[in-house]
Formats: structure tokens, C-alpha cells, sequence
């Protein structure tokens, strides 16, 4: 089986080339969603969070408030590099686990979708890695429309993830996204057909 690592930094469109791959039948783990998993109430990764950033980012209901979270986190790098040493090596435990499990399935190709894929040293655990790029200011104005955030919002969490150039020494594969959806959807296309 062949592991393709999918990332990209924020806004960049990542997500859209995950959603095309998913609907041409590629099984896509997302590490975004198991990251969210391990911080479920009773997960380990639910008790160290807690005990490192206490009980204020907890709702009424006892899950963690990811939005109270990130504001702690993302105005200092070392809390970020905390809240990453703690769910990092979970989101890579699970995800070896489901790709040991569509190996079972003899599935040709997987993709795990990681934003954070170089920063979490995932790379390590894919066969190829594909990077998605979109221009800097591009990418502000995408992210700062989607998630109705502040441009100094949107920066710090740039600042938070490695920057292209650095993800681009990993990559197999370099999809530009600053045009149309067809011409991105062609690139993925492309790149599959040689695969």
C-alpha cells in the first residue's frame, strides 16, 4: 500500500484536494479529526491537557473548548510546541492503527491529511508527501473569510505552522492552488496518473 502524507498550511486548500481525493475513493485519514479524538473526555491526552492548561478551557459539559484552547496556545510558540508533544504522538498512534488496517484490506493507496505533517514528523510514516501552496496573502484572505477571523489571528496561526519553504523540502509533490478548482482538481488528477 502505497501512503501518501497530504498537508499544506492554513487556508491553503488542502482540505478541498482531501475532499476530491475522498470522492475518487481513496480512504483519506484525517489527522485534524483524530486530533480532535484523542482530546475526547477520558482520553489520556483529555487528562494532560487539563493538567497543563487547567480546567478553564472546559465547557459546561466537560469537553475541551478547542476555541478557548487555541487562544491560550497560539499567542506563545512553546505552549503550542506543550499542546503538540501531548497530542502529536496519539494522532500518529491512531493513524498507524487505521492504516495497518486498510493494509489488512489490500487498499492500494491511503492519504493522511496533516496539516502539521512535517512539524508532527509524520512524514516519517508516509511513502510520499504532497504539499499544498497557495501565496501568503492569498491564503490570510481565505482564512480570515472562512473562519470570520482577525488578519492577526490568522498570522499567528501562521507563524504556528512551518512555512512553505520548509514543507517544501519534504515534498514529492507540489500542487499550486492561486487558480480556478478545475485547474487544482487537474493537478490532483495529473499526479494520480502517474502514480
Amino acid at each position: 500500500m502505497k501512503i501518501i502524507g497530504l498537508t499544506g498550511g492554513i487556508a491553503s486548500g488542502k482540505s478541498t484536494v482531501s475532499a476530491y481525493l475522498k470522492n475518487k475513493n481513496i480512504p483519506v485519514i484525517d489527522a485534524d479529526i483524530e486530533s480532535k479524538r484523542v482530546l475526547d473526555v477520558g482520553n489520556d491526552a483529555y487528562y494532560d491537557v487539563i493538567r497543563e492548561f487547567s480546567d478553564s478551557i472546559l465547557n459546561e459539559d466537560k469537553t475541551v473548548n478547542r476555541k478557548k484552547l487555541a487562544e491560550i496556545v497560539f499567542k506563545d510558540k512553546k505552549l503550542v510546541e506543550k499542546l503538540n508533544s501531548i497530542i502529536h504522538p496519539r494522532v500518529i498512534e491512531r493513524t498507524n492503527s487505521m492504516l495497518e488496517e486498510l493494509r489488512r484490506k489490500n487498499v492500494p493507496i491511503a492519504v493522511v491529511d496533516a496539516p502539521l505533517l512535517i512539524e508532527a514528523g509524520m512524514q516519517k510514516i508516509t511513502d510520499e508527501v504532497w504539499v499544498v501552496y497557495t501565496p501568503y496573502e492569498i491564503q490570510i484572505a481565505r482564512a480570515m473569510l472562512r473562519d470570520n477571523s482577525t488578519r492577526e489571528q490568522v498570522v499567528n496561526k501562521i507563524k504556528n505552522q512551518a512555512p512553505f519553504e520548509e514543507k517544501a523540502k519534504y515534498a514529492d509533490k507540489i500542487i499550486r492552488n492561486d487558480g480556478t478548482i478545475e485547474e487544482l482538481y487537474a493537478q490532483v488528477d495529473k499526479i494520480l496518473s502517474e502514480e
